[in-house]
C-alpha cells in the first residue's frame, strides 16, 4: 500500500485523462469525458499535498467551473465542447495528476477515489471550496 499505483494502472489513467480533453476540445465528447476530467480534477486537489509544485486554488476553481460551464452548453444545445479559453488550466491539472500517479502511494489514491465517489454520488459537497458560491452543485 506505501507504493504507487502499478504503471500500468498509472499509465491508463493518464492517457485516459488527456484523451478526455482532447476530446472536448474539438468537440467530439460527452458526458464520460467530462467525468473522467472531473474525477482528474478533484483527484489532484485532494492529493495536491504530495508532490512539490502543484496548482494553486483559483487553478483549482477555474477548471472545477469550466467542466460545469461545458455541461451546461450540452444540456443546451447537445454540444459537449470546451473551448481553448478553458484548456490550460485542466492541461497544468493533468500535468500535476500525472506525477501524482506516478508516484502517491495507493493507500493516498484509494482514499482520494473514496471522497471523489461521495461526491459523485451527491452526498458530499465539492472537494474544492469555492470563493464563489455561484458555481452549482452536480445538477443544480
Amino acid at each position: 500500500m506505501l507504493l504507487p499505483l502499478p504503471a500500468a494502472v498509472a499509465q491508463t489513467a493518464s492517457l485516459q485523462n488527456h484523451l478526455a480533453l482532447e476530446t472536448l476540445r474539438h468537440g467530439y465528447g460527452a458526458s464520460t469525458q467530462v467525468s473522467f476530467l472531473f474525477r482528474a480534477v478533484f483527484l489532484t486537489y485532494l492529493l495536491r499535498d504530495r508532490v512539490k509544485d502543484c496548482c494553486g486554488i483559483e487553478t483549482f476553481r477555474n477548471a472545477e467551473a469550466a467542466l460545469y460551464r461545458c455541461t451546461r452548453r450540452a444540456a443546451d444545445d447537445g454540444v459537449w465542447l470546451l473551448p481553448e479559453a478553458d484548456i490550460h488550466d485542466l492541461m497544468l491539472i493533468l500535468a500535476v495528476h500525472d506525477r501524482q500517479l506516478a508516484s502517491v502511494p495507493t493507500h493516498a489514491h484509494d482514499a482520494a477515489r473514496a471522497t471523489v465517489l461521495r461526491y459523485a454520488t451527491g452526498n458530499e459537497p465539492s472537494p474544492i471550496p469555492q470563493a464563489d458560491a455561484n458555481i452549482p452543485a452536480p445538477g443544480g
